[in-house]
């Protein structure tokens, strides 16, 4: 288990065995420690470990009356993950604030049955569509169906495809920042010293660049004495992680860090960990749900998530898709939800629980809401 405190770094840093040829994402190394490099991404930690205030808009709805009765159809990646059922109900309270109603879709991980939820939403005469955490080429036929119907649709966490036009906008948190934090906990936490397993998910180019343009650099610009492996995994075969990660722990004895990158391969890769006889090693995550704060309270093994505020974020979604049904100008890189990096040094006042998460009491409070109810009426 970890045992360095991520408000701290020591200046006598020890050094690490050298390169293993190739340099390749999947097993890379560096050299020596670098004081300079570390101290710079405990400066990110730092300044992230904090509460950051988020965007609001200011201009009012131009006329919410005429949002009421209408429905959007809500297709989360996997529905039934915390994650997604957290930002399911945020989305389906926010639209009720003005009369609309939020209809859930499961895209189930799965391009046929994303591709059926995008369809009845264009057959169901519904007025928007939010796809959470769905790659947009994964069901591409029938999202440019929907798109070509002008029908607003607001993608979670995903950038906007090139080209698209004004009907399509992302809301969300900077995963990749998210990511990079992630391995700045790591390299501050093994005083720029770990090997670490990362898990990349495949599923995407979108969520490979989360990994491949976040945790990697992080590594490379801040710890050349870090060695990195990687391992790839796709949603639907999570079943398969626990035994490729506890390969790599019994093939690599020395491994000491793991780093999931998104909250649904904790468990996994957890278990994997405890398989091959590393149970509590420190790991380093993003995407926070109830689930990660309560192991990291616990010292369970994760010793740092770095989350956004779901509910938030599920009300930025709302107002974006309510302006554009309107017809009202909005600029939806804007509504980018502030992320924060989670320690054992500042969840000690916090309510661990599905009914903190729910508040935004994690993120500085809910206060966002009684202004967007405001611009709302």
């Amino acid at each position: 288990m970890a045992t360095a405190a991520l408000s701290a770094v020591l200046i006598a840093l020890t050094g690490c065995s050298s390169a293993q040829g190739g340099g390749a994402p999947a097993d890379s190394s560096g050299g020596t420690t670098d004081a300079g490099a570390i101290a710079a991404a405990q400066e990110q930690v730092e300044k992230y470990s904090g509460i950051v205030d988020g965007f609001m808009p200011t201009d009012p709805l131009s006329d919410p009356s005429a949002l009421s009765g209408k429905s959007v159809v809500d297709i989360p990646a996997v529905a039934q993950l915390p994650f997604f059922a957290t930002s399911y109900e945020a989305v389906k309270a926010a639209f009720a604030e003005v009369g609309m109603k939020a209809d859930i879709c499961d895209g189930a991980a799965n391009p046929a049955t994303t591709s059926a939820c995008l369809d009845q939403a264009l057959n169901s005469g519904a007025a928007g569509v939010i796809m959470d955490a769905i790659s947009p080429e994964i069901a591409q036929e029938s999202f440019d169906k929907v798109v070509a119907s002008g029908m607003p649709v607001v993608l979670g966490n995903i950038p906007t495809p090139a080209g698209s036009p004004d009907n399509v906008a992302t809301v969300g948190p900077d995963t990749t920042l998210a990511v990079s934090l992630a391995a700045d906990a790591v390299i501050v936490d093994s005083e720029g010293a770990a090997n670490v397993v990362t898990v990349r998910f495949i599923d995407s180019p979108v969520t490979e660049e989360w990994h491949d343009n976040g945790a990697l650099p992080a590594f490379a610009d801040s710890c050349p004495g870090c060695k990195v492996t990687t391992v790839d995994i796709k949603t639907p075969d999570m079943a398969s992680l626990p035994a490729k990660i506890a390969a790599k722990l019994l093939a690599d004895p020395s491994v000491d860090y793991l780093l999931p990158s998104l909250a649904p391969a904790v468990v996994s890769t957890t278990q994997g960990a405890t398989d091959a006889g590393r149970e509590g090693m420190p790991l380093a995550s993003t995407a926070t749900t109830v689930s990660d704060l309560q192991q990291i309270a616990a010292e369970g093994g994760l010793f740092a998530s770095v989350g956004w505020d779901v509910v938030r974020t599920s009300w930025y979604e709302a107002d974006v898709v309510m302006r554009k049904i309107l017809g009202q100008d909005v600029d939806a890189t804007q509504y980018v939800s502030p992320v924060r990096v989670f320690t054992a040094d500042n969840i000690g006042d916090l309510d661990v629980s599905q009914a903190g998460w729910d508040s935004s009491n994690w993120f500085g409070g809910a206060g966002y809401q009684d202004e967007f109810r405001a611009l709302w009426k």
